[in-house]
């Protein structure tokens, strides 16, 4: 009897066991299955992912292929644009599509599809970008899916700090924050953060580049009375950025540019014949922004003739506004175009909201080509990309003798017809110069005007000037000057940073450096 006891308990015991060995078997399978799972889920995941990437880049190849950014390229090449299905693939109805293609292997099976949801980025009237959104998901798990979204624009100036014609000498005081490139030569003895590029092989250094033949650098080579040398040289750090020789910037396709702006702004945004039309005292437009996306233009009736050089010759030119009035208030461009123009020389200040670009050139005279003076700070009213600024000028733009960037008293000062100083000039936008040059000629200490000097002091000394944006200048740029003694018109600190928003998100109908639509962002959509 107590034998049968034992044996009952065992009997129990190893039921017991048993059952608890079989529930952690099960739970150990249960493990090992939901992790082949979820290893399964991760794969197609990724898998989802490259195929949203690769249709991504098939519309980009396909946009790219058509020379023309047309309604129907847009559309992927179809001749509707919504369904059925475009609210609730696309997510909402300004979208065209879903356009769906089938995903392959290199052996030509089916492995997934992706779907295109598109639409064009529609500035004055015309598409010049475009948008994708790409759904990508495959045949074996068509619920687990991944979205891409891309924007795709061409490359304009606005990708570049600086972009000049002639050659130039960046000194050992400045930095160079992005992209820098001359058609021509480049001695660069300050720092760069970006690629140095130039457009020439080599190039003859002269003493105005701070050469000195025979005695020339170690790089170069004495040729007459100049000195052979790379594209790019210098003393400067980052020389594993300088490329030379590259493609060059074309400064005479920006005429054609001018022309479409000035028939896009008469049909969509505001333009300004030559203001002797309307006055035949006038000498030109003051452009004033407000904070409230709105511009004030005043026509110039009287302008103060200053004496200045462009480091060729000493000439008087008219540039202080002494007299103007009132022309039009408050005036607004859409959100869609923000294009200005106007066929006259232009002088421009103010904070900009919105973005818009500004332009200035005579299409009228082939003899005659138009100016823009920044005449004070122009700055936004936000620094989150929603506010942009192009100027665009036929000849120059200049930075004048009354300029900020000066330490004194705020009371009025006659010379320059207006009271109040700051201790810094702040410029923000894209300027392109297309035939002159950006910077500020030098100011002599004084100069005599017939009979009487005339004192251009403190303004012809100034501290600081930032500017945040890019320069496309076909002379060389300029905004310090260096006497045999030393620092003697200009400004002393100049600060240029590259603003990528621009690039990214630039005014209206910058140049192209490439008319190709490239990626310009890039996010995936939870």
């Amino acid at each position: 009897m107590k034998n049968l006891k034992q044996k009952g308990v065992i009997a129990v015991w190893v039921l017991g066991f048993s059952f608890a060995v079989l529930i952690m078997l099960g739970g150990i399978v249960g493990f090992v299955l939901l992790q082949q799972k979820t290893s399964v889920e991760r794969m197609a995941s990724e898998e989802s992912l490259h195929i949203a990437e690769a249709g991504i880049n098939y519309y980009k190849w396909y946009i790219n292929q058509n020379s023309t950014t047309t309604q129907t390229i847009i559309q992927d090449g179809n001749n509707w644009c919504t369904s059925s299905q475009t609210l609730s693939v696309c997510g909402s109805l300004d979208w065209c599509g879903p356009y769906e293609h089938e995903y392959k292997d290199t052996n030509g099976n089916a492995l997934g599809k992706f779907s295109l949801c598109t639409k064009g980025k529609s500035i004055c009237g015309q598409i010049l970008g475009a948008y994708a959104k790409a759904i990508g998901y495959t045949d074996k798990r068509p619920k687990i899916k991944r979205v891409i979204l891309a924007k795709f624009a061409a490359t304009t100036v606005a990708e570049f700090a600086y972009l000049v014609n002639e050659s130039v000498w960046v000194g050992d005081d400045r930095s160079i924050y992005g992209k820098y490139h001359s058609n021509n030569g480049i001695r660069i003895d300050g720092t760069g953060n970006s690629i140095v590029s130039s457009g020439v092989g080599t190039w003859l250094c002269t003493k105005f580049f701070g050469c000195d033949p025979p005695n020339c650098d170690p790089e170069c080579t004495h040729e007459g009375d100049a000195c052979r040398c790379p594209g790019v040289f210098g003393s400067g750090g980052g020389s594993d950025l300088w490329k030379y020789p590259v493609l060059p910037f074309n400064f005479d396709g920006i005429t054609s540019n001018f022309l479409k702006i000035k028939n896009l702004a008469n049909s969509n945004g505001r333009y300004y014949e030559p203001s002797i039309n309307i006055d035949e005292n006038a000498d030109g437009y003051h452009f004033i922004f407000k904070e409230d996306g709105t511009f004030d233009v005043k026509i110039i009736t009287e302008l103060k003739e200053v004496n200045s050089s462009d480091g060729e010759n000493f000439k008087w030119k008219p540039e202080i506004i002494k007299d103007e009035y009132t022309y039009k208030t408050n005036v607004t461009t859409s959100d869609s175009c923000g294009l200005i123009f106007a066929e006259d020389n232009i002088w421009v200040e103010g904070t900009i909201k919105g973005r818009k670009t500004l332009a200035t050139a005579n299409l009228i005279d082939d003899n005659a080509q138009t100016s823009a003076i920044i005449n004070w700070n122009l700055d936004y009213t936000t620094l989150d990309g929603s506010d942009s600024f192009a100027l665009l000028a036929e000849k120059d733009i200049l930075i004048p003798l009354c300029s900020p960037g000066g330490d004194g008293d705020t009371s009025y000062n006659p010379l320059c017809n207006r009271s109040g100083y700051t201790d810094k000039m702040v410029v923000r936008g894209v300027f392109v110069a297309q035939t002159g040059f950006f910077g500020r000629n030098y100011y002599p200490q004084a100069k005599k005007n017939g009979k009487k000097w005339e004192s251009y002091q403190p303004w012809c000394y100034r501290n600081d000037l930032l500017i945040y944006g890019s320069i496309v200048s076909q002379k060389r740029v300029g905004t310090k000057w260096m006497c045999e003694w030393g620092y003697c018109s200009g400004y002393e600190n100049r600060t240029n940073y590259f603003d990528q928003k621009l690039a990214t998100n630039p005014p209206p109908l910058l140049p192209y450096i490439s008319p190709d639509l490239k990626i310009v962002s890039w996010e995936e959509l939870q």
